[in-house]
């Protein structure tokens, strides 16, 4: 099975597994975190959230109603993987549901 798999590789990683030059730090960029935060340009309220970051981890809404404890991990500037989807469940200042 093993060389099954090896053989659908392309030459290029064939080659360097042959080579023992085969290595994660091209991977290594989707592990990275940087230091940014979610901004509004208006008063809304987070009411919900789905976030899949590119390194694959994920955060959403928690069962219960309190968002505080999370807003802090979405609003502050704390380092955080790259988003890759994100879907925000926000009310504006007129109640309006976006």
């Amino acid at each position: 099975m093993f060389q099954e798999n090896r053989a659908a590789l392309t030459l290029a990683v064939q080659a360097q597994i042959t080579a023992g030059t085969i290595s994660a730090r091209q991977w290594d960029e989707y592990l990275k975190t940087y230091p940014w935060q979610l901004a509004f340009n208006q008063p809304l309220r987070l009411t919900g959230y789905h976030i899949v970051f590119l390194n694959g981890e994920y955060t959403d809404s928690p069962i219960t109603a309190d968002l505080r404890p999370f807003l802090s991990f979405l609003l502050g500037s704390t380092p955080k993987p790259i988003p890759q989807h994100w879907s925000l469940y926000v009310t504006d200042e007129a109640g309006h549901r976006h």
